[in-house]
């Protein structure tokens, strides 16, 4: 059976949701359309940083509808992780009160803060700019980038087989993982492991146990563990 994850809520939080945290969230959405990404500040700003929508345009990503929202109006929603992108240094972070499993830093000096004419400014924005965009890709690449993992139970006919092959998939389901969970119930496939008693569990080509049904928390352990 083959288990999908649910689709990632992002929310990106900073103080005014103007610039860096529009930014962000651009760049997250321009990584992958299934992503639920949105962005708030605490004190929000009347519109969205013309420089940073500049910043943007030149590498093809159009923010300029985006619309600076106060994090009250997410409050009441469910996140997957809540990322501050404020400077530590200067600014204090807001803190997201509401339903989250991660919150998380990724920090970044304000290019706001810099002073002059256009000419004088954009470099800021577009070193702000880079930076972002790194560091939101290795985010991605580490924590949203769907991949999947093949999970196997071997064992023909024992009653801990099957119980062990429903525990994975609502383990998966639970953990909100791409995974094909397997029984494998041939005894020549079987053999071939060397496990000398069954259930056995392979997760992503590695043994994980035999002989034995793991409790829950041990097999959400065990999954986390080896996940890709």
């Amino acid at each position: 059976m083959t288990v999908a994850a649910k689709t990632k809520r992002i929310l990106i939080l900073c103080t005014g949701n103007s610039c860096r945290s529009q930014m962000a969230e651009g760049f997250l959405k321009s990584f992958d359309k299934n992503l639920e990404v949105f962005s708030a500040g605490t004190k929000p700003a009347e519109k969205v940083n013309p420089f940073a929508v500049k910043a943007m345009q030149e590498i093809g990503i159009d923010i300029s509808n985006g619309v600076s929202e106060n994090v009250d109006k997410y409050l009441s929603q469910s996140f997957d992780y809540v990322i501050t992108v404020c400077d530590n240094a200067k600014e204090t972070c807001p803190v997201f009160i509401g339903n989250v499993k991660h919150q998380i830093h990724i920090g970044f000096d304000d290019p706001a803060d810099a002073v002059g004419s256009e000419e004088e400014v954009m470099p800021v924005y577009r070193r702000v700019r880079d930076e972002i965009k790194n560091d939101f890709y290795e985010f991605y690449l580490k924590n949203l980038m769907s991949k999947e993992n093949i999970i196997k139970v071997y064992g023909s006919g024992c009653s801990n087989c099957k119980k062990l092959e429903q525990m994975c998939i609502d383990a998966a389901q639970e953990l909100n993982i791409n995974a094909t969970v397997e029984k494998v119930n041939d005894l020549q496939e079987i053999m071939k492991t060397g496990i000398m008693s069954t259930p056995g569990l392979e997760i992503n080509g590695k043994m994980i146990s035999s002989g034995k049904l793991p409790t829950k928390s041990t097999l959400i352990h065990w999954i986390q563990e080896n996940i890709n």
